[in-house]
């Protein structure tokens, strides 16, 4: 953990940070699309 969090404050994020969020997007943006409970906000 110690190694971790000196190497995100180095670099921001890590590859594999950056790749979560990345699939945890799609994976909302995904269900968004399908259900469209927004567009009457939009």
């Amino acid at each position: 953990m110690d190694v971790m969090n000196k190497h995100k404050h180095e670099s921001g994020f890590t590859i594999i940070e950056v790749s979560l969020v990345l699939a945890i997007a799609g994976l909302v943006v995904g269900n968004l699309s399908d259900t469209r409970p927004f567009n009457n906000y939009v």
